[in-house]
């Protein structure tokens, strides 16, 4: 009986590190509708504006919005009270192994910078080892920063710490001091070989390769509660969510026997990657705001209106009305944990 193989996989690493000095100062570019402005004036672009010029159309920022029309005809304004951020247009050329390729993104929010690296492999991995040998690409040393290889043996941890480093001055003219960092992961098989059956949520090398994906890490065990009912969005098509403290996996048995010409999974990890920045942005702010209520400390005016913001669109994100957001699962997932704190905050703040 022949091995079923992965031939194409697909992973997204995004580290998004908020800056909580910004919060308490009120100082920052992207903290008021003026300097948002100002920054979109000067070379900074919507996230789908860099998504279209790689080759592509994002569909988590034309539902976040509520729908690709509103997408189409953003104004700043509406921008900046859905806190879209911005991204650095200028390239950042991340080169790894042979059978690679990278696409890397930098976004600015009000208090935080997300780098994203978007990684496609091919291989010939048997499922029991595709966890680790994405483990492996994740976490080796098989990078380089720049073009060629001018900088060589670098980890993706590496890297995006100094891409961050490089990005912080768009936010402010200060040393904001130390960040908090939120990491995440999303990984999908996206081709490979096999009969349904050996690709089926019911096999047990399947449920150790999905655990292993969710944390970057070996095969391992199973959470029964980390696998997500179907989505509304992929009903019926046969992809299913697995979440983990710190990553997500989209499994499609369909799509990796038959890869579609459209290649949604690709789509699908992006959009997913979106929502995991934008949910891990918000919540800092949130979170702030939360402990600040808590304590009986004043929260600054500026900062007030972003929590309100922050708020009102993590709970429509939570409750995944398709028809004025993105719907997803792992949002209410990510989210949940904050959402106590939501009405204190709301009774200071405002709501949306």
């Amino acid at each position: 009986m022949a091995t079923t193989r992965i031939t194409r996989a697909l992973f997204s690493a995004s580290w998004t590190t908020s800056f909580r000095s910004l919060l308490t100062w009120g100082k920052g570019t992207l903290m008021t509708r003026a300097g948002y402005s100002s920054a979109k004036e000067k070379g900074l672009r919507y996230p789908w504006e860099l998504e279209v010029a790689a080759g592509g159309w994002d569909w988590f920022w034309a539902r976040y919005l509520g729908g690709s029309k509103n997408l189409r005809t953003a104004t700043i304004d509406r921008a900046w009270e859905y806190l879209v951020p911005l991204g650095v247009s200028t390239p950042v050329a991340v080169n790894g192994p042979e059978r690679t390729s990278t696409e890397a993104a930098v976004l600015l929010y009000p208090a935080s910078v997300a780098v994203v690296f978007h990684v496609e492999a091919t291989e010939g991995w048997a499922v029991g080892k595709l966890a680790s040998g994405l483990q492996d690409l994740r976490r080796g040393k098989h990078w380089s920063l720049g073009a060629g290889t001018s900088s060589p043996g670098r980890k993706l941890d590496g890297i995006a710490a100094e891409v961050l480093g490089g990005a912080v001055s768009e936010l402010v003219n200060a040393d904001p001091g130390p960040g908090v960092e939120a990491l995440f992961t999303v990984a999908a098989p996206a081709s490979g070989s096999g009969s349904l059956a050996s690709l089926d949520l019911s096999n047990r090398t399947v449920k150790a390769c999905i655990s292993g994906l969710a944390s970057m890490g070996p095969p391992a065990e199973m959470d029964k509660g980390g696998l997500l009912d179907a989505n509304r969005d992929t009903d019926g098509l046969g992809a299913r969510i697995y979440v983990g403290r710190q990553g997500h996996v989209i499994w499609h048995p369909q799509y990796i026997q038959k890869p579609p010409p459209k290649d949604p999974i690709r789509c699908l990890v992006r959009n997913h990657t979106s929502l995991a920045v934008h949910v891990a942005a918000l919540s800092a702010i949130a979170s702030w705001a939360s402990e600040r209520v808590t304590n009986g400390k004043p929260i600054p005016a500026d900062a007030r209106k972003l929590a309100r913001l922050a708020v009102g669109r993590l709970e429509r994100l939570s409750v995944g009305d398709r028809t004025v957001t993105y719907s997803s699962g792992v949002a209410q997932r990510r989210i949940a944990p904050l959402e106590p704190a939501f009405p204190a905050i709301k009774a200071v703040v405002g709501p949306l």
